[in-house]
């Protein structure tokens, strides 16, 4: 009697098949990754340029001379590409601040930071819609649930908590970081 071994060619067609929904998965999992990385770098890179900000014109007493080539200059910045979005962003005087202009980001860039409690600015313009006070409130601490990547859940309970429905679909989105 002859007696083979080895596999057979489905046996090897069900591994490979396996195989490759793991790379597709892995390969998903890993862009979600990065751009939440992207996301959150950018949120740090704006913290420290606020913070360098208002340590370098502290000594004036005035914001009048801020921009992103003033910044490149004193050496706060080292070139004009934006944290995140286009590079045409700005950062410009206000009355008792200054503020960071972020331009065409895409809907979940702008979910991401609108449902981030952003200390470091007194309050952030969504498409001109405008969050006065930045801070979470108590109630909207306990109803924030995390941010999820695949569908751009944010904060659903029903009620005005809900800051990400400002952000448009299309990748056309501004958002303004106002310091005071």
């Amino acid at each position: 009697m002859n007696q083979q071994s080895g596999r057979s060619l489905i046996e090897i067609l069900g591994v490979l098949t396996i195989g490759a929904v793991m790379i597709a998965a892995a390969g998903g999992m890993y862009h979600a990754i990065d751009q939440r990385q992207k996301r959150v770098v950018a949120l740090e890179t704006m913290k420290d340029i606020v913070n360098q900000t208002k340590t370098l014109m502290e000594y004036s007493g005035s914001y009048d001379k801020v921009s992103i080539d003033y910044l490149i200059e004193a050496g706060v910045l080292k070139n004009k590409k934006a944290p995140i979005g286009s590079d045409a962003w700005r950062i410009k005087p206000t009355e008792k601040g200054f503020v960071i202009q972020l331009f065409k980001l895409t809907y979940d860039d702008c979910a991401f930071f609108a449902t981030k409690n952003i200390e470091w600015a007194s309050s952030v313009v969504i498409n001109n819609n405008t969050i006065q006070n930045n801070s979470l409130t108590p109630k909207e601490k306990e109803e924030v649930k995390p941010f999820d990547l695949d569908d751009g859940m944010h904060i659903d309970n029903g009620d005005d908590t809900d800051r990400s429905k400002y952000c448009n679909k299309r990748p056309e989105n501004a958002f303004d970081f106002i310091v005071e």
